[in-house]
This record gives structure tokens, C-alpha cells and sequence, in this order.
């Protein structure tokens, strides 16, 4: 859909709509990724609506992408439209100042130059307002994603029945490391016949010396 044929009025309440929105998809996403992090939810069923959200966002992401760009372009145009009307404004109130401009056409021409710079301004602030909202929306949402990537990968392996690694949580820490198998006692040398005899042996089985 092309929104550069929008009025002002149905471009705000384009925008508004899509900010509300993301607000929505953005704070569901937030309190998800709590639950994950104080382990209030399980990894599977976390990755499951993680993911539904994030298809959510993906899935409007052209028509936000197209409704920022015209609104950016709008509020462009209606803030040159403003400028326009604020030197409009002081050259009427010269050429008024000088006598070129009676004072009944002044008022009448003043007060609707005024009025529409107002209404001008207004909307700028508005259009400018919603495409902060809605872009923080987004960078919050993208932060979270880089931030479930391991959670979302542990709950893929999960999901496809694999075995993982325990975690540190997983160790108890009170239980002590297991200590490495001794190698072998090598063979010991009689002292009187120089046979070998077993490390163990008190006596030497060649000529019966105690070792």
C-alpha cells in the first residue's frame, strides 16, 4: 500500500495504530523474557511464543518500514509548509506595519496564517512523537531478540529431543571432584639378588630377602 496519498489525519491514525501495536508485541516480549530469565517458564514453551511474537513483528515489518518512511516525508513537507507560513506571517505584519494592509484584512489574514501554523506544528509533533515510539518499540524488541538467541537455540534442541550438556546450575556444588585413577606401581628391585619383585611384596620370591 502506497501511504504518500494519506491525509494528515489518516497517516497519524496509521501510525498510531502501528505504534500501539508494537507497543503491545514489545511488552509481551519483555515480560516473556523475565519469566525466562527467573525460570518461570519452561524453555520450550518460551522458544514456542518467543518465536510467535517475533513472526508477529517480521510479519509487519514492510508496512511499518513504508508507513515511517511516509510519515517521515510527511512531517518534512508540513514543517517546510510552516516555515513558509511564519515568513508569510511576518511580511503581513510589515506591509501592515507601513499601511500597504488595512487593519480589518490584517486581523482576518493574521488569525487564519496563525491558526493553520498551529495546526501545522501540532501535527509535526505528533508525526515526530509516534515514529519515536514506534522505533524504540523496535529497538527494544531487536535487543531482546540478541538477547534470547541461547534460549531460543536450547529450546530448538529441546523441541527436536536432543540431550544437552547440564548446566552449572544443573552440578551440585556440593559434590566433591572425583579424583583421577592412580597408575600402576611399577615393579621394585631386590636390594641382594637384583630380581624384580612386585611393589606390594614384603619379600623377594628369587632368594626370599625382605625388601
Amino acid at each position: 500500500m502506497n501511504y504518500d496519498y494519506l491525509t494528515e489525519i489518516e497517516l497519524i491514525k496509521e501510525v498510531s495504530t502501528l505504534a500501539k501495536q508494537m507497543t503491545a508485541l514489545s511488552s509481551q516480549a519483555e515480560k516473556l523474557s523475565e519469566l525466562q530469565k527467573g525460570e518461570k517458564v519452561p524453555s520450550g514453551i518460551y522458544g514456542e511464543i518467543f518465536t510467535d511474537l517475533e513472526n508477529k513483528i517480521q510479519s509487519a515489518r514492510k508496512r511499518i518500514d513504508a508507513v515511517l518512511l511516509a510519515t517521515t516525508n510527511r512531517a518534512k513537507e508540513v514543517d517546510e509548509e510552516a516555515s513558509r507560513l511564519r515568513t508569510q506571517l511576518e511580511l503581513l505584519e510589515v506591509r501592515h506595519a507601513i499601511g500597504t494592509v488595512p487593519d480589518n484584512k490584517y486581523k482576518v489574514a493574521s488569525e487564519q496564517t496563525v491558526k493553520q501554523l498551529q495546526s501545522n506544528e501540532n501535527v509535526v509533533n505528533e508525526m515526530e512523537g509516534l515514529i519515536t515510539s514506534m522505533q524504540g518499540c523496535l529497538n527494544t524488541f531487536n535487543r531482546l531478540v540478541s538477547e534470547a538467541q541461547p534460549s531460543l537455540v536450547k529450546a530448538m534442541a529441546i523441541e527436536r529431543g536432543e540431550r544437552l550438556p547440564p548446566s552449572d546450575k544443573e552440578i551440585p556444588a556440593d559434590v566433591p571432584p572425583q579424583p583421577s585413577p592412580k597408575p600402576p606401581d611399577e615393579d621394585k628391585s631386590c636390594m641382594r639378588c637384583g630380581g624384580k619383585v612386585p611393589s606390594t611384596a614384603h619379600f623377594c620370591s628369587n632368594c626370599g630377602s625382605r625388601i
